[in-house]
Protein backbone atom coordinates (compact mmCIF):
# COMPACT_ATOMS: atom_id res chain seq x y z
CA UNK A 1 0.00 0.00 0.00
CA UNK A 2 1.64 3.54 -1.12
CA UNK A 3 1.22 6.44 0.90
CA UNK A 4 1.27 9.74 -0.82
CA UNK A 5 3.99 12.03 0.40
CA UNK A 6 2.22 14.93 2.57
CA UNK A 7 3.76 18.29 1.27
CA UNK A 8 5.76 20.75 3.78
CA UNK A 9 3.46 23.94 4.80
CA UNK A 10 4.95 27.13 2.72
CA UNK A 11 7.17 28.92 4.89
CA UNK A 12 6.01 32.86 5.55
CA UNK A 13 7.63 35.76 6.87
CA UNK A 14 8.54 36.31 9.87
CA UNK A 15 7.63 39.50 11.66
CA UNK A 16 11.38 40.05 11.62
CA UNK A 17 11.26 39.69 8.04
CA UNK A 18 8.59 41.48 7.52
CA UNK A 19 9.79 44.72 9.22
CA UNK A 20 13.42 44.53 7.10
CA UNK A 21 11.58 45.04 4.45
CA UNK A 22 9.26 47.82 5.34
CA UNK A 23 12.38 49.54 6.18
CA UNK A 24 13.82 48.87 2.63
CA UNK A 25 10.61 50.33 1.12
CA UNK A 26 10.31 53.13 3.40
CA UNK A 27 14.26 54.39 2.60
CA UNK A 28 13.19 53.47 -1.09
CA UNK A 29 10.34 56.12 -1.01
CA UNK A 30 12.88 58.73 1.12
CA UNK A 31 15.09 58.53 -1.45
CA UNK A 32 12.88 58.57 -4.53
CA UNK A 33 10.30 61.56 -3.28
CA UNK A 34 13.47 64.25 -2.77
CA UNK A 35 14.26 62.94 -6.72
CA UNK A 36 10.73 63.48 -7.64
CA UNK A 37 10.06 66.71 -6.06
CA UNK A 38 13.47 68.02 -7.74
CA UNK A 39 12.75 66.72 -10.97
CA UNK A 40 8.94 68.77 -10.33
CA UNK A 41 10.94 72.44 -9.58
CA UNK A 42 13.40 71.47 -12.47
CA UNK A 43 10.43 71.42 -14.76
CA UNK A 44 8.33 74.17 -13.04
CA UNK A 45 11.19 76.68 -13.45
CA UNK A 46 11.82 75.24 -16.84
CA UNK A 47 7.87 76.65 -17.74
CA UNK A 48 8.46 79.34 -15.59
CA UNK A 49 11.40 80.41 -17.93
CA UNK A 50 9.50 80.08 -20.75
CA UNK A 51 6.58 82.02 -19.91
CA UNK A 52 8.75 84.59 -19.72
CA UNK A 53 10.47 84.16 -22.85
CA UNK A 54 7.13 84.51 -24.02
CA UNK A 55 6.47 87.59 -22.76
CA UNK A 56 10.36 88.88 -24.10
CA UNK A 57 9.35 87.88 -27.29
CA UNK A 58 5.60 89.47 -26.97
CA UNK A 59 8.13 92.93 -26.26
CA UNK A 60 9.39 92.53 -29.81
CA UNK A 61 6.42 91.41 -31.45
CA UNK A 62 5.05 94.95 -30.32
CA UNK A 63 8.31 97.10 -30.96
CA UNK A 64 7.99 95.93 -34.34
CA UNK A 65 4.53 97.29 -34.47
CA UNK A 66 5.04 100.74 -32.53
CA UNK A 67 8.34 101.23 -33.08
CA UNK A 68 9.27 101.07 -28.92
CA UNK A 69 8.59 98.88 -26.31
CA UNK A 70 5.32 99.16 -24.35
CA UNK A 71 5.04 102.24 -22.23
CA UNK A 72 5.66 101.02 -17.99
CA UNK A 73 2.63 103.26 -16.79
CA UNK A 74 1.21 106.20 -18.95
CA UNK A 75 0.00 109.02 -16.86
CA UNK A 76 -0.31 112.70 -17.55
CA UNK A 77 0.06 113.89 -14.25
CA UNK A 78 3.71 114.48 -13.02
CA UNK A 79 3.01 114.61 -9.46
CA UNK A 80 1.57 111.44 -9.82
CA UNK A 81 4.31 108.97 -11.08
CA UNK A 82 5.09 107.63 -7.39
CA UNK A 83 1.52 106.37 -6.92
CA UNK A 84 -0.23 103.41 -8.03
CA UNK A 85 -3.65 103.69 -6.62
CA UNK A 86 -6.21 105.85 -7.79
CA UNK A 87 -5.36 109.46 -8.32
CA UNK A 88 -7.59 112.15 -7.89
CA UNK A 89 -8.37 115.58 -9.56
CA UNK A 90 -9.99 115.85 -12.50
CA UNK A 91 -6.47 116.03 -14.69
CA UNK A 92 -5.32 112.66 -12.78
CA UNK A 93 -5.39 111.13 -16.02
CA UNK A 94 -3.39 107.37 -16.62
CA UNK A 95 -3.55 104.71 -19.22
CA UNK A 96 -2.64 100.68 -19.38
CA UNK A 97 0.06 99.92 -17.95
CA UNK A 98 2.75 97.28 -19.99
CA UNK A 99 0.72 94.50 -19.31
CA UNK A 100 -2.17 95.80 -21.18
CA UNK A 101 -0.04 96.57 -24.41
CA UNK A 102 1.30 92.88 -24.63
CA UNK A 103 -2.37 91.72 -24.23
CA UNK A 104 -2.43 91.39 -28.61
CA UNK A 105 1.04 89.81 -28.95
CA UNK A 106 0.25 87.31 -26.24
CA UNK A 107 -2.44 85.94 -28.33
CA UNK A 108 -5.13 87.63 -25.99
CA UNK A 109 -6.93 89.44 -28.07
CA UNK A 110 -10.54 89.66 -26.37
CA UNK A 111 -9.12 90.74 -23.12
CA UNK A 112 -7.47 93.81 -25.16
CA UNK A 113 -10.39 94.38 -27.08
CA UNK A 114 -12.38 94.55 -23.86
CA UNK A 115 -9.74 96.94 -22.32
CA UNK A 116 -10.21 99.12 -25.32
CA UNK A 117 -13.81 99.31 -24.79
CA UNK A 118 -13.38 100.05 -20.79
CA UNK A 119 -11.08 102.89 -21.42
CA UNK A 120 -13.95 104.19 -23.73
CA UNK A 121 -16.62 103.96 -20.97
CA UNK A 122 -17.77 107.15 -19.33
CA UNK A 123 -16.71 105.77 -16.24
CA UNK A 124 -12.99 105.44 -17.05
CA UNK A 125 -13.31 108.77 -18.91
CA UNK A 126 -14.39 110.18 -15.67
CA UNK A 127 -11.86 108.70 -13.68
CA UNK A 128 -9.30 107.65 -15.89
CA UNK A 129 -7.50 104.83 -13.70
CA UNK A 130 -7.79 101.68 -15.63
CA UNK A 131 -7.14 99.33 -12.57
CA UNK A 132 -9.39 100.66 -10.65
CA UNK A 133 -12.16 100.71 -12.84
CA UNK A 134 -11.24 97.42 -14.30
CA UNK A 135 -11.29 95.49 -11.03
CA UNK A 136 -15.72 94.73 -11.79
CA UNK A 137 -16.86 91.13 -12.24
CA UNK A 138 -15.46 89.82 -15.79
CA UNK A 139 -13.49 92.95 -15.79
CA UNK A 140 -10.09 92.86 -17.20
CA UNK A 141 -8.46 93.16 -13.91
CA UNK A 142 -10.38 90.16 -11.97
CA UNK A 143 -8.85 87.94 -13.96
CA UNK A 144 -5.64 85.80 -15.31
CA UNK A 145 -5.80 86.51 -19.44
CA UNK A 146 -3.83 83.10 -19.55
CA UNK A 147 -1.69 80.70 -17.53
CA UNK A 148 1.67 82.32 -19.34
CA UNK A 149 1.25 85.13 -16.93
CA UNK A 150 1.80 82.85 -13.91
CA UNK A 151 4.58 80.76 -12.67
CA UNK A 152 4.21 77.09 -12.02
CA UNK A 153 6.53 77.24 -9.16
CA UNK A 154 4.62 79.64 -7.03
CA UNK A 155 2.20 79.32 -4.55
CA UNK A 156 -1.24 80.28 -6.51
CA UNK A 157 -2.93 83.12 -4.88
CA UNK A 158 -6.34 83.54 -4.55
CA UNK A 159 -7.12 86.39 -2.21
CA UNK A 160 -7.70 89.89 -3.89
CA UNK A 161 -6.03 92.90 -3.93
CA UNK A 162 -7.85 95.34 -2.07
CA UNK A 163 -6.40 98.54 -1.08
CA UNK A 164 -4.76 101.82 -1.81
CA UNK A 165 -8.55 102.75 -3.24
CA UNK A 166 -8.29 99.82 -5.41
CA UNK A 167 -10.04 96.48 -5.25
CA UNK A 168 -10.94 93.05 -6.36
CA UNK A 169 -7.50 92.49 -8.29
CA UNK A 170 -5.96 89.18 -9.05
CA UNK A 171 -2.10 88.38 -9.21
CA UNK A 172 0.12 87.21 -11.18
CA UNK A 173 3.64 86.30 -11.00
CA UNK A 174 5.62 88.80 -13.94
CA UNK A 175 7.26 92.23 -13.62
CA UNK A 176 8.90 94.40 -15.46
CA UNK A 177 12.06 96.01 -14.84
CA UNK A 178 11.74 100.04 -13.46
CA UNK A 179 15.30 100.82 -13.25
CA UNK A 180 18.42 100.18 -10.90
CA UNK A 181 17.44 101.95 -7.44
CA UNK A 182 14.15 103.66 -6.65
CA UNK A 183 11.42 104.40 -8.69
CA UNK A 184 11.94 108.14 -7.71
CA UNK A 185 15.65 108.04 -9.10
CA UNK A 186 14.91 106.30 -11.97
CA UNK A 187 12.13 109.17 -13.02
CA UNK A 188 13.87 111.93 -11.54
CA UNK A 189 17.66 111.85 -12.54
CA UNK A 190 18.00 114.04 -15.74
CA UNK A 191 21.03 111.71 -17.27
CA UNK A 192 18.67 108.45 -17.10
CA UNK A 193 21.25 106.89 -15.02
CA UNK A 194 18.92 104.39 -12.74
CA UNK A 195 16.11 104.18 -16.06
CA UNK A 196 14.94 100.98 -16.84
CA UNK A 197 13.67 99.30 -19.90
CA UNK A 198 10.03 100.29 -18.57
CA UNK A 199 9.31 103.20 -16.70
CA UNK A 200 6.70 106.24 -16.48
CA UNK A 201 5.59 107.92 -19.91
CA UNK A 202 3.90 110.80 -20.24
CA UNK A 203 1.13 111.05 -21.53
CA UNK A 204 -2.37 113.54 -22.81
CA UNK A 205 -5.65 114.15 -21.09
CA UNK A 206 -8.06 112.49 -23.37
CA UNK A 207 -11.89 113.04 -23.31
CA UNK A 208 -14.39 111.47 -24.61
CA UNK A 209 -13.83 113.20 -28.19
CA UNK A 210 -10.01 112.55 -27.45
CA UNK A 211 -8.62 109.36 -29.69
CA UNK A 212 -8.14 106.22 -26.96
CA UNK A 213 -4.54 105.77 -28.25
CA UNK A 214 -3.26 109.37 -26.21
CA UNK A 215 -4.56 107.41 -23.12
CA UNK A 216 -2.64 104.18 -23.82
CA UNK A 217 0.97 106.12 -25.18
CA UNK A 218 1.71 103.59 -28.11
CA UNK A 219 4.99 103.88 -29.39
CA UNK A 220 5.95 106.13 -26.63
CA UNK A 221 7.97 103.30 -24.45
CA UNK A 222 11.50 102.47 -24.67
CA UNK A 223 12.82 102.76 -27.91
CA UNK A 224 15.53 99.89 -28.72
CA UNK A 225 18.58 102.50 -29.72
CA UNK A 226 17.80 103.93 -26.02
CA UNK A 227 19.29 101.06 -23.98
CA UNK A 228 22.63 102.49 -24.51
CA UNK A 229 24.21 99.53 -22.26
CA UNK A 230 23.05 97.03 -25.01
CA UNK A 231 19.82 95.38 -24.82
CA UNK A 232 21.92 92.10 -24.13
CA UNK A 233 23.00 92.85 -20.86
CA UNK A 234 19.92 94.83 -20.06
CA UNK A 235 17.03 93.33 -17.72
CA UNK A 236 13.55 94.04 -18.85
CA UNK A 237 11.42 91.55 -17.17
CA UNK A 238 11.62 88.70 -14.10
CA UNK A 239 9.11 87.00 -11.15
CA UNK A 240 7.68 87.77 -7.61
CA UNK A 241 5.70 86.14 -5.66
CA UNK A 242 4.15 87.55 -2.70
CA UNK A 243 1.76 86.61 0.27
CA UNK A 244 -1.90 85.76 -0.33
CA UNK A 245 -3.01 89.07 1.37
CA UNK A 246 -5.53 91.56 0.53
CA UNK A 247 -3.26 94.03 0.78
CA UNK A 248 0.28 92.61 -0.62
CA UNK A 249 0.29 94.07 -4.16
CA UNK A 250 3.13 91.64 -5.68
CA UNK A 251 1.95 90.36 -8.76
CA UNK A 252 -1.15 92.36 -9.11
CA UNK A 253 -1.06 91.65 -13.15
CA UNK A 254 -2.32 95.22 -13.97
CA UNK A 255 -1.03 97.45 -10.74
CA UNK A 256 1.53 99.32 -12.86
CA UNK A 257 3.52 100.10 -9.58
CA UNK A 258 6.82 99.07 -8.14
CA UNK A 259 6.02 96.10 -5.71
CA UNK A 260 2.66 95.57 -8.47
CA UNK A 261 3.58 94.18 -11.54
CA UNK A 262 7.09 95.82 -11.30
CA UNK A 263 10.08 95.73 -9.65
CA UNK A 264 13.67 97.07 -9.32
CA UNK A 265 17.39 96.19 -9.18
CA UNK A 266 18.39 98.22 -6.10
CA UNK A 267 18.53 95.01 -4.29
CA UNK A 268 19.19 91.41 -5.02
CA UNK A 269 16.82 88.65 -5.92
CA UNK A 270 15.05 87.10 -3.15
CA UNK A 271 16.73 89.68 -0.78
CA UNK A 272 16.71 89.87 2.76
CA UNK A 273 16.39 93.66 2.63
CA UNK A 274 12.67 94.46 2.70
CA UNK A 275 11.13 95.79 -0.48
CA UNK A 276 9.29 99.43 0.38
CA UNK A 277 6.58 99.98 -1.70
CA UNK A 278 2.85 101.64 -1.75
CA UNK A 279 0.62 98.20 -1.94
CA UNK A 280 2.07 96.83 1.29
CA UNK A 281 0.14 95.94 4.27
CA UNK A 282 0.50 98.69 7.00
CA UNK A 283 2.51 96.46 9.89
CA UNK A 284 4.32 92.95 9.65
CA UNK A 285 0.67 90.65 11.07
CA UNK A 286 0.58 89.03 8.30
CA UNK A 287 3.93 87.87 7.85
CA UNK A 288 5.78 84.98 9.30
CA UNK A 289 9.28 86.40 11.78
CA UNK A 290 11.86 86.90 9.32
CA UNK A 291 9.87 86.39 6.54
CA UNK A 292 12.28 87.51 3.55
CA UNK A 293 8.66 89.13 2.22
CA UNK A 294 7.87 91.54 5.27
CA UNK A 295 7.81 95.30 3.69
CA UNK A 296 7.44 98.46 4.25
CA UNK A 297 4.79 100.58 3.10
CA UNK A 298 5.88 103.65 1.24
CA UNK A 299 3.03 105.72 0.11
CA UNK A 300 4.28 109.28 0.50
CA UNK A 301 6.70 109.70 -2.22
CA UNK A 302 8.63 107.51 -4.80
CA UNK A 303 11.23 106.08 -2.87
CA UNK A 304 9.99 102.81 -3.47
CA UNK A 305 11.87 99.45 -4.73
CA UNK A 306 10.92 96.00 -4.64
CA UNK A 307 13.41 92.84 -5.55
CA UNK A 308 12.35 90.09 -7.63
CA UNK A 309 11.27 86.76 -6.18
CA UNK A 310 10.36 83.32 -6.77
CA UNK A 311 9.84 79.80 -4.91
CA UNK A 312 12.89 78.18 -6.44
CA UNK A 313 15.10 78.69 -3.70
CA UNK A 314 17.92 79.94 -4.76
CA UNK A 315 17.14 82.60 -7.83
CA UNK A 316 14.97 84.17 -10.08
CA UNK A 317 14.53 83.78 -14.35
CA UNK A 318 15.26 86.90 -15.52
CA UNK A 319 14.67 88.37 -19.68
CA UNK A 320 16.92 90.85 -21.24
CA UNK A 321 15.72 93.36 -23.81
CA UNK A 322 17.28 91.11 -26.57
CA UNK A 323 14.79 88.61 -25.44
CA UNK A 324 17.49 86.25 -24.17
CA UNK A 325 16.45 84.44 -20.84
CA UNK A 326 18.70 83.78 -17.82
CA UNK A 327 18.00 82.13 -14.51
CA UNK A 328 20.06 84.21 -11.92
CA UNK A 329 21.89 83.47 -8.52
CA UNK A 330 20.50 85.48 -5.20
CA UNK A 331 24.55 85.70 -4.58
CA UNK A 332 24.85 87.79 -7.87
CA UNK A 333 27.28 90.54 -7.07
CA UNK A 334 24.70 93.52 -5.93
CA UNK A 335 26.56 96.41 -8.01
CA UNK A 336 26.47 93.80 -11.01
CA UNK A 337 22.95 92.82 -10.54
CA UNK A 338 21.92 96.89 -9.97
CA UNK A 339 23.92 97.79 -13.10
CA UNK A 340 21.83 95.11 -15.13
CA UNK A 341 19.10 97.25 -14.34
CA UNK A 342 19.44 99.82 -15.83
CA UNK A 343 19.68 101.08 -19.74
CA UNK A 344 21.74 103.93 -19.53
CA UNK A 345 24.23 104.00 -16.70
CA UNK A 346 27.36 103.20 -18.88
CA UNK A 347 28.59 100.78 -15.73
CA UNK A 348 31.17 98.52 -16.98
CA UNK A 349 29.95 94.93 -16.46
CA UNK A 350 32.85 91.96 -16.81
CA UNK A 351 32.06 89.07 -18.82
CA UNK A 352 32.78 86.11 -16.89
CA UNK A 353 30.08 87.71 -13.96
Amino acid sequence: MRHRAESSPRPGFTLIELLVVIAIIAILIGLLVPAVQKIREAAAKTNCANNINQLAKAMHSYENIHKSFPPGFPTCRSDYWHAGGTPQGTNARMGPGWTIHLLSQMENVPVMTMAMAAIRSSEELNESCPQDNWEHNNGPGSFIPSNAWLCPSADQMTIRFQSWDLENLVKGNYVACFGSDTLKSAVEDPTQKYSGVFGLVRTIKTGASDPIEGRFAFGKGVRIRQIYDGTSQTIALSETVGIDHNQDGRGVWILPAVGGNAFTTKTPPNSTINDQMGCCPPDTTPFAPGDRLICKRNRSDGNVWAAPRSKHGNGVNVAFADAHTLFINDTIDPIIWSALGSRSGKEVIPDNW
